[in-house]
């Protein structure tokens, strides 16, 4: 596995006045870890449930104050005039990777949906392990409201049967550890913020669904369908629908499920496998991954009416993993997923730019850690402001990044450090596997 190089991000000055525990940036750890209680006061307060990862009522039963806005809140309707006009599938959308995924921690339980690897450790070594792997779980600081008041506006979700609860609320968000929100009190989460946010559309993309059963797509879809009653957008309308039909039909919540069977049951369920392309690159390095992304981009086919996903994200594999319990002196390795992600967004955020300015066209922009970088939302606020049909320079098209590993390979103090990495890297899967197989 190749190093990654290092960025930190700028905390945006919207940030100020949030319940946050900031902490110093170094390079690796992220710029900010927050843990914000959010809640939002809705006209329809009394469908929000009270829940361990999220609760609209402070401990004596009243109603929290609203979570303060940023000046992404509302970003869609404040471009409106830009943007109405445009169909669904041509303007662009930030996106979140595991929504969901910001309560996990060492406490958590492992879901057999996990990697082999990391299941293997969790039930080997226990608590320790799972104090690794919950950082590698992890893909956002906040709740999906905190993300939502962000810029975010394709929510991506896992979700499984968490056969650690009893009862019927046992349906819960999850990525290789089960995190402590059940999926039923996230949707009330969503529906408060499209109640207060009039021009916001939401995609709900429930990507993964593991060990359902039909009576658990039942209770699912009905509560989906009970709760955005009168906010769905049925799937007829297609990804050529206009944001301006949207809002004038007030239809502002599209929900893809991922069971064609089940999703044929409701005009508001599309379909995913019919509605959606988002490939998934599996890379552990920047480069490897900006490629791969570009060439996605490059090949979009324009007569595609689905969705467009270009996922931004790091996957970890177990050299990963091991390289990030090692001394910060001995490797540039990220320590956790956050920090994968702060690493890499920049680059996003540049080949953003570059995309622009050579008229590629992209649709969603799905990335880890989404709330720390607000120069990713800003970045799509300007690609919406692109005129519509404009030509595509082919002599910006071509995507070139510095291979730093190459690069500092060249350098005999890196040279050096090269070699106690491996070194260490060897000691450690070996110290791993004899614990592992004993």
């Amino acid at each position: 596995m190749e190093s990654v190089v290092s960025a930190s991000p700028d905390v945006d000055k919207e940030m100020q006045g949030w319940e946050v525990i900031a902490h110093p940036v170094k390079k690796t750890k992220s710029a900010l870890d927050v843990d914000v209680d959010a809640s939002v006061d809705s006209p329809s307060v009394s469908r929000l449930q009270s829940t361990s990862c999220f609760s609209p009522f402070s401990s004596d039963g009243e109603l929290k104050k609203p979570q303060k806005k940023t000046k992404f809140s509302n970003w869609m309707g404040e471009m409106a005039d830009v943007i109405g006009p445009q169909r669904l599938r041509d303007i662009v959308i930030p996106g979140s990777h595991d929504c969901a995924t910001h309560s996990i921690d060492h406490n958590s339980h492992i879901s057999s949906s996990a990697p082999a690897f990391m299941q293997k450790a969790c039930h080997k070594l226990g608590k320790a392990a799972r104090a690794v792997v919950s950082k590698w779980a992890k893909a956002q600081h906040n709740d999906v409201v905190t993300q939502l008041h962000f810029g975010s506006r394709y929510l991506d979700f896992r979700v499984a049967i968490n056969d650690y609860i009893n009862g019927h609320d046992n349906m819960y968000t999850m990525h290789s550890m089960f995190s402590k929100c059940s999926i039923l009190s996230v949707i009330d989460q969503i529906f408060s913020f499209v109640v207060e946010n009039e021009k916001e559309i939401i995609i709900m993309d429930f990507q993964h669904l593991h060990g359902f059963e039909s009576n658990d797509h039942v209770k699912l879809t009905d509560k989906i369908l009970t709760t955005f009653n009168g906010l769905l957008c049925p799937h007829t309308r297609t990804t050529c629908v206009t944001l301006n039909e949207l809002w004038q039909k007030n239809e502002r919540v599209i929900v893809l499920y991922n069971n064609t069977e089940i999703a044929a049951s409701s005009p508001f369920l599309w379909p995913r496998s019919r509605s959606i392309n988002s490939k998934w690159f599996e890379q552990t390095n920047i480069n490897k991954l900006m490629k791969n992304l570009h060439h996605h981009v490059q090949k979009r086919d324009v007569e595609d009416h689905r969705f467009f996903v270009a996922q931004a994200v790091i996957t970890p594999n177990e050299t990963m993993v091991a390289k990030s319990l090692m001394p910060a002196v001995f490797s540039t390795n990220p320590r956790n997923l956050l920090d994968a992600a702060h690493q890499l967004n920049p680059f996003v955020v540049s080949a953003m730019q570059k995309w622009r300015m050579s008229g590629l066209k992209i649709n969603i922009v799905m990335v880890d850690a989404i709330e720390n970088h607000p120069e990713l939302i800003e970045e799509v606020m300007q690609m919406n402001l692109t005129v519509e049909g404009s030509t595509v320079n082919s002599s910006i098209i071509p995507f070139e990044m510095i291979d730093t590993n190459e690069e500092q390979a060249t350098q005999p103090s890196i040279k050096r450090r090269k070699f106690l990495l491996s070194c260490v890297t060897g000691l450690t899967l070996l110290t791993l596997g004899a614990m592992l197989f004993a």
